[in-house]
């Protein structure tokens, strides 16, 4: 009787588990419930992107020093910047000189509803990473909806998800074993048995998670996918001239469509993949920055942080995470910040 009690209250807890990790309502308030209020932090939050996947020590790596700051500035700018991963939250208006309102927009988000104020001087900046360049800089559809104008009798309504479509994620979350990692197993306790684990693998048998390769230098993890010459996100992928030109082509309807809109100057900026600058050498390195910034080609104005990387001698990356530190976001910040001097004059 006593073992199948146990049997019983220990399916139970896995259909309560199972089910829980399902939800994405109970996950998204587990998740800030577990940081906020009892201080559980989840190693990503921590940890780099890059050492969360495989646990291999000794790349541990900070952010580095924050941003500078500048005293309010009322010089009519509103600034609007549509983004991924690589300024998801690094930046507020403070950053930036005589800017009177940041408006961001997350590429991989649905997008945000805007009224352009014709009496202000409208910059918009398109940032992506280099790995997802070669299909969001062609995506002229998925650029323009990032930036929605709605009519009056629009304006606060907010897109749904078809009936199917939610029933679907409530009963099948793609991210479930992602969540059930997060509920078991990431915790800081376990940090040293992965870590020892990983170390032993890659030192004894040189196995590390596919996802995750390390540089030549020992120095830094980066994420294979950037590396490996048969991945279209690579530095060393054979990019062709008709993807280069597409790109372009793209880039400049983009541009005029939200010119059209009201916006007075419109940047695309590419932030390069930490092989690109730590070892472009590792393979044939495309250039595909510098062929889509090609401006004999390219109408539409840009901002050049590859160019401005490879001549900084300071560290620009993280070492334990697939995205730059604030030394790079600050390279990034104060060349768009020459941008905006010059178009408050």
């Amino acid at each position: 009787m006593a073992k199948k009690i146990i049997l019983y209250s220990l399916s139970l807890l896995c259909l309560v588990l199972l089910c829980a990790s399902t939800s994405k309502g109970f996950m998204e308030w587990w998740c800030d419930y577990r940081v906020f209020s009892l201080k559980l932090y989840y190693t990503q939050a921590r940890y780099g992107d890059l050492f969360t996947m495989c646990y291999l020590p000794g790349f541990n790596d900070s952010k580095g020093a924050a941003l500078r700051e500048y005293p309010e500035n009322n010089s009519g700018t509103h600034l609007y910047i549509i983004h991924d991963s690589y300024l998801q939250d690094w930046l507020k208006k403070e950053n930036f000189k005589g800017v009177d309102s940041l408006i961001t927009s997350d590429v991989r988000n649905q997008g945000i509803d805007i009224r352009i104020d014709s009496t202000k001087n409208n910059i918009l900046v398109i940032e992506s990473s280099e790995r997802f360049t070669g299909w969001r800089f062609r995506d002229v559809s998925l650029l323009e909806s990032m930036l929605r104008f709605p009519s009056a009798q629009q304006a606060g309504e907010q897109p749904s998800l078809p009936e199917e479509k939610k029933i679907m994620e409530n009963f099948f979350n793609p991210n479930i074993n992602q969540n059930l990692e997060f509920n078991l197993f990431d915790y800081e306790c376990f940090i040293p048995l992965k870590s020892l684990k990983a170390k032993l693998n890659y030192k004894l048998f040189d196995h590390l998670s596919k996802q995750v390769c390390v540089s030549r230098d020992g120095k830094y993890l980066l994420l294979n996918e950037t590396v490996d010459s048969s991945s279209a996100a690579s530095s060393f992928y054979k990019t062709s001239d008709w993807e280069i030109a597409s790109t372009t082509e793209s880039l400049d309807k983009v541009s005029e469509y939200y010119k059209s809109k009201g916006f007075d100057k419109v940047y695309f900026t590419i932030v390069p993949n930490p092989v690109s600058i730590i070892d472009p050498t590792y393979m044939a390195y495309n250039h595909k920055i510098e062929r889509i910034f090609d401006p004999k080609k390219l109408k539409s104005e840009f901002i050049d942080i590859y160019t401005l990387f490879k001549k900084e001698k300071q560290q620009l990356y993280r070492r334990d995470d697939s995205h730059w530190n604030n030394r790079g976001v600050q390279i990034f910040v104060d060349e768009l910040n020459k941008r905006l001097s010059k178009e408050s004059r």
